[in-house]
């Protein structure tokens, strides 16, 4: 959450427009699979997001995905860095729906009975969008029904933020309900849910853990990283969100030893499954940093 949102939400707080949900704590919410969340936003993803978009059948079938370092080549996620926090920071790449058209997020399909025609959004605005919901065409999620869209997505219309317990030794989510979320038709259902149910609904309850470990490693380790050259700092990106490209070398052959890998089935996030890569991705960013505080105890 960058300054201008913290600032946001302490003034919706102070106003008594949004509230702090415990677990067993209740709101009413239906997706109506309208597609408006999936236009003209900017979607950040933590490194395990961009693990699972990697795996997904709509990334290898319609982008030609193979391993991480295809999200990057074909367009699909964009690596810059973070103007405060100067971390290396993922989003999905969204592209234009036409000359008059709003972003939208490459993996949004328009579902209708009979047929997914990607034709209906070209030129489409937000209230395009509606339109064609309301005549029976539905947009929905390509990642949605596979269980592996970024965690961001799997919140909506939730929001999070984290706390230091008492002994501030670990961070807790803090998940809050924000109901004059503007248009979306979906904070109108009355469908009822309880924070646990949602949670467990979405997987949050599991994946929330890669969020929580993202969280708390930009917070710890966010001086050093402000420190970092740009050489370094694309490394530790690649460790970050192209651990297959890491993996594979940095000789110059990664693609000859990525068709390699691929015939051996050692391709790691295809081989690993989620809990194993998360390990090997912890594992990789601990070595980065001892590597790098060696580096620095050596210098002058």
């Amino acid at each position: 959450m960058d300054k201008e949102a913290r600032e946001h939400l302490a003034k919706e707080l102070e106003a008594g427009n949004v509230r702090f949900l415990k677990s067993e704590d209740s709101f009413e919410f239906g997706c109506t699979a309208c597609g408006g969340c999936c236009f003209g936003l900017t979607v950040l993803l933590n490194p395990m997001d961009v693990y699972m978009m990697s795996r997904s059948k709509m990334a290898r079938n319609t982008y030609r995905v193979r391993w991480t370092h295809d999200l990057l080549t074909a367009g699909l996620v964009h690596l810059n860095r973070g103007p405060e926090s100067r971390f290396p920071i993922a989003t999905i790449e969204f592209r234009p729906t036409g000359k008059r058209g709003t972003d939208r997020c490459p993996f949004l399909i328009p579902k209708c009975p009979d047929r997914h025609d990607l034709s209906l959004l070209n030129g489409l605005d937000i209230g395009g969008v509606r339109r064609y919901t309301s005549n029976g065409v539905h947009f929905v999620c390509g990642l949605h029904e596979e269980g592996l869209k970024p965690a961001i997505c799997r919140l909506s219309p939730l929001g999070r933020t984290y706390e230091l317990t008492e002994d501030k030794k670990e961070l807790n989510p803090r998940y809050i309900w924000y109901p004059a979320t503007g248009a979306c038709p979906g904070v109108r259902n009355k469908k009822p849910w309880t924070l646990e149910q949602y949670l467990r609904e979405s997987r949050l309850d599991v994946v929330s853990r890669y969020s929580q470990w993202w969280y708390g490693l930009t917070r710890s380790r966010q001086e050093e990283v402000k420190a970092m050259d740009e050489e370094t700092c694309i490394k530790f990106g690649l460790i970050l969100y192209d651990l297959d490209f890491i993996f594979m070398g940095v000789s110059g052959l990664e693609e000859k030893a990525m068709e390699a890998a691929l015939a051996a089935g050692d391709v790691p996030s295809r081989k690993l499954d989620e809990g194993a890569y998360f390990e090997a991705l912890k594992s990789m960013v601990d070595s980065f940093f001892a590597a790098l505080d060696k580096r620095e105890r050596k210098e002058p």
